[in-house]
This record gives structure tokens, C-alpha cells and sequence, in this order.
């Protein structure tokens, strides 16, 4: 069973939101530089589609976080007509 992960919220403010949680989660260990950049124009995305996304980067985060040791997390979302 899925659920929500997004809702209505921007998807690249709720994967900025994510890593700094994830960062404030990791205080006292390394700071690390979280860059999130949109390209193209946002769209409305399917809930399921939305929520995979978000998923997927969410988990890249958390990889990154926890096993990278990264100090430069950049997140990009590209937006097209297809």
C-alpha cells in the first residue's frame, strides 16, 4: 500500500527539507553543503510519479548521508516537455 510521501508540497522544497533534516539529524558530524536546482519549468506530476521521485532521492540522501560521509550533496531536477 502507498501512501503520500509529498502531498501538495513543491517536490525540490520537500527534497530540500529532507536533507536538512537529515543533516540536523547528523549534528556534530561533518556540515555538509545541500544544493537542490530546478531546470526548466516545474510540473504538476502524477502523486505516484511525484512520490517514487521523491522516494528515490530520498534514499540517495540517506545513502549519502549515512555511508558517503559526503560533504557536497548536489540534487538536480530537470524538468522537460516529455
Amino acid at each position: 500500500m502507498r501512501t503520500v510521501t509529498v502531498g501538495g508540497a513543491d517536490l525540490s522544497a520537500a527534497i530540500k527539507t529532507l536533507g536538512e533534516d537529515l543533516a540536523a539529524q547528523g549534528a556534530g558530524q561533518n556540515s555538509v553543503l545541500l544544493r537542490v536546482d530546478v531546470a526548466g519549468t516545474p510540473q504538476t506530476l502524477h502523486p505516484l510519479v511525484r512520490d517514487e521521485i521523491y522516494r528515490i532521492a530520498g534514499e540517495s540522501l540517506r545513502n549519502a548521508f549515512r555511508h558517503a560521509r559526503a560533504t557536497r550533496i548536489e540534487v538536480d531536477l530537470c524538468y522537460d516537455d516529455r
